[in-house]
């Protein structure tokens, strides 16, 4: 758009708006996914997957009907949603409304070569923006044969290249070249599709009829699903039909007659009554139900998870569903809208999951992750159905910190002491108070380092299951961490500082108690901050993560240096690191804070051993709170741990490539917002506008149509002509101008 301010003498003066370029010339918060659920999957991949991320729209939110019917996407990537009260647009940014004649409930939406056509209660139509850019509702009743008129409500739309079908139950309406054409049922139509560029409509107690040039015609076998609505209809490569149905699963048509086809998830077919369907990238089918929620199937039939109401939704009755090819998942709800999460690779357990309070410690341990938390120690049945969830090991019902996994057994460290673990039941082994941290020393395999509330230990395994524990003397202090090197030298982190032991072995094979060591403390004189500090290994080296940064040691000098080979980005003063993880490709994961947000990075590995800075992950999650454990997996999977729950993310569920998201003005009113000069659908008419000199006060609404968590987009503003450079990165979508020139 471009527009003009005019004074009584003034030339013209052009005030396009502009977002700064991020990609090819996209602005753009966060990436976003088009990729699906593979149908064939690892185990820890699908079985172990979580909940999805909900965004949840209540109708008070988007100001219309609780009730939603179908949702379509125009070619720009606004969203439409056919309400209630009319039809509902969403742009990322804002929600408007628009009514049909009378308020009338709006059902069906088709979006087709540049216009969104629209069933409504009594009426039928399209959008189209008026001389102002704002789009309106436009009937097509008045095209009707005037004997059908009275049709009542439209209940689908459909489309064939231009050709737009209109189904009610008293009439189908075909609008092609500027004219309408109708067909009367011989009892009630019900339901109708488009497969293979042809139209279908079920008529009741008859069956499948297809349009044939200008005749409907029940087609050959038809009858046996007389009574049976398709919650969607496709056709094969092979030409043939196939769908599922409301109670009655999947069926085929050959051309001759329907056949049932079985899946594995017959039982939920049979039971959920399927609403509507939609067939995903990849093969994977969407099942919007009204009794279950979502469903997701492959394409081998096999039921790959369920959301409702138990998961996050607001209700499990859905009257649609559509796949955004901007990712995610978007359902119509009895008493609302929802964006699923799907396909993520994030997925969450909290509560709803077995989960509360914080989480500690995670391991895997004979295939099974167990994660140590502040009410004890959960296992994860990845059989659990609907969804995964974690249950609770018997014998742990207070703060577990830490495990240890050994050949053949799981150590547990907890506020009462250290347990082993066998399945879902624990036994004690010693009552140590407040173990935070266990260490099997690489030098001996029966003796175990002990962490705790007051110092280090060393627990000894000894022969018939009996074990002996004694103290460390002059190491206090709360353990938050402990390694050792090749030399056998002990680290230890604590909440004060840092200190290295080296134990006499003499004294290990003697009863002496406490064990006389070798310590040496570093602090303010050795280069590093004398607070809290946490050892750990990156690429086979002894680094040290205190006060937010990490550092390397010199033992030649006995100094430590700030680590240059992991940079925060050029400019970066404000994150401090706070927990860091290796995976076992060299990659670094990272939790910090930066400004008091919670930060998830990543410092990935290198080919030629230096790390590149990468923090897609963050922009791509909502606050996941305080993260107090990492913990990669060999297979890719990485778990994050903290006060909100546990997080799961799997890279290898693809990420969308690059899409052209273009930051669109959607609005340019008038200061007081009374006067609406520009209202969003670009025409000749608004290509170039003139505005009267004395409204030189305006206000631009601009929004991109990015939806996984819209409220991270960002925007940069520049108008031409008055701004001499483009404005700060900011999260508002609208910009005001006062006292514009003439031109």
């Amino acid at each position: 758009m471009e527009g003009i301010l005019t004074g009584e003498t003034s030339p013209t003066l052009q005030f396009p708006m502009k977002c700064h370029p991020y990609i090819q010339s996209i602005i753009v918060g966060l990436l976003l996914l088009t990729a699906f659920l593979p149908a064939q999957d690892e185990p820890h991949t699908r079985q172990e997957s979580g909940l999805p991320a909900i965004q949840n729209y209540r109708p008070e939110y988007y100001q219309a009907g609780p009730n939603n019917h179908a949702i379509a996407r125009d070619s720009r990537g606004l969203l439409y949603f056919a309400n209630d009260q009319g039809i509902l647009v969403f742009d990322g940014g804002r929600w408007r409304l628009i009514r049909t004649p009378g308020n009338a409930t709006v059902r069906a939406l088709c979006y087709v070569n540049g216009t969104l056509y629209v069933g409504a209660q009594d009426d039928l139509g399209y959008l189209a923006p008026d001389a102002r850019g704002q789009l309106q509702f436009v009937s097509l009743k008045q095209h009707v044969p005037e004997a059908q008129r009275d049709f009542k409500g439209i209940w689908e739309v459909a489309a064939i290249g231009d050709t737009v079908f209109f189904r009610s139950y008293y009439a189908v309406f075909r609008w092609a070249g500027g004219k309408m054409s109708a067909w009367k049922p011989e009892t009630l139509f019900h339901n109708a599709y488009v497969a293979g560029n042809k139209f279908y409509v079920r008529e009741h107690n008859l069956g499948l009829k297809r349009l044939e040039g200008d005749s409907l015609r029940r087609m050959p076998g038809g009858e046996k699903l007389a009574n049976e609505t398709f919650a969607a209809l496709w056709s094969r490569e092979n030409g043939r039909l196939w769908g599922i149905t409301r109670f009655r699963g999947v069926w085929e048509y050959d051309g001759a007659a329907f056949r049932q086809i079985p899946t594995p998830a017959d039982s939920f077919l049979h039971t959920s009554l399927v609403f509507h369907a939609a067939l995903l990238p990849g093969g994977n089918i969407a099942l919007a139900t009204h009794r279950r929620g979502l469903a997701l199937l492959d394409g081998a039939g096999h039921l790959l998870r369920v959301t409702d109401r138990h998961s996050g939704l607001r209700s499990n009755t859905l009257n649609f569903v559509y796949a955004n090819p901007q990712g995610g998942l978007w359902v119509a709800l009895s008493n609302g809208l929802a964006r699923i999460a799907l396909p993520s690779p994030f997925s969450y357990f909290d509560e709803t999951t077995g989960l509360d309070e914080n989480i500690n410690a995670l391991i895997r341990h004979r295939g099974r992750l167990y994660a140590a938390t502040t009410l004890g120690v959960f296992a994860l049945n990845s059989g659990a159905q609907p969804f995964p969830r974690f249950e609770q090991v018997e014998g742990i019902a207070h703060t577990a910190w830490c495990f240890l996994s050994l050949p053949g057994r799981l150590l547990a460290g907890t506020h009462r002491g250290i347990l082993t673990i066998d399945g879902q039941k624990a036994t004690p082994v010693r009552g140590i108070i407040g173990v935070t941290r266990l260490l099997a020393s690489a030098g001996n395999a029966a003796r175990i380092y002990v962490g705790h509330y007051r110092g280090v230990g060393v627990l000894e395994l000894l022969p018939g299951g009996e074990n002996r524990f004694r103290q460390i003397r002059d190491v206090s202090g709360y353990i938050l961490e402990m390694l050792e090197d090749e030399s056998g030298l002990l680290w230890v982190g604590t909440r004060q500082g840092l200190l290295s032991v080296r134990l006499d072995e003499n004294a290990l094979s003697s009863p002496e108690t406490p064990l006389p060591a070798q310590i040496i403390r570093y602090g303010k004189n050795e280069g590093l901050p004398e607070k809290a500090v946490r050892p750990l290994r990156l690429n086979n080296t002894l680094r040290f993560a205190a006060a937010g940064r990490v550092y390397r040691f010199d033992p030649a000098g006995r100094y430590f240096f700030p680590d240059t080979a992991l940079t925060l980005p050029p400019g970066d003063s404000l994150t401090a690191i706070l927990r860091l993880q290796e995976d076992a490709h060299g990659n670094v994961w990272l939790f910090g804070k930066r400004e008091g947000q919670a930060l998830c990075a990543l410092w990935a590995r290198q080919p030629e051993g230096r790390y590149r800075w990468d923090e897609t992950l963050s922009n791509r999650l909502a606050d996941p709170g305080d993260i107090y454990t990492i913990y990669p997996e060999a297979g890719g999977i990485v778990w994050f741990g903290g006060a909100e729950g546990l997080l799961r993310y799997d890279p290898s569920v693809s990420i969308a490539g690059k899409q052209a998201f273009f930051a669109m003005i959607r609005a340019v009113r008038g200061l007081g917002g009374d006067t609406l000069f520009y209202g969003g659908a670009p025409t000749a008419q608004t290509a170039r506008m003139e505005i009267p000199y004395r409204l030189n006060s305006l206000r631009f609404e601009y929004a991109i149509p990015a939806y996984e968590q819209p409220e991270k987009n960002e925007f940069q503003v520049k108008l031409e002509g008055f701004d001499p450079r483009w404005s700060s990165w900011q999260h508002e979508t609208h910009k005001e101008f006062t006292r514009l020139g003439a031109g």
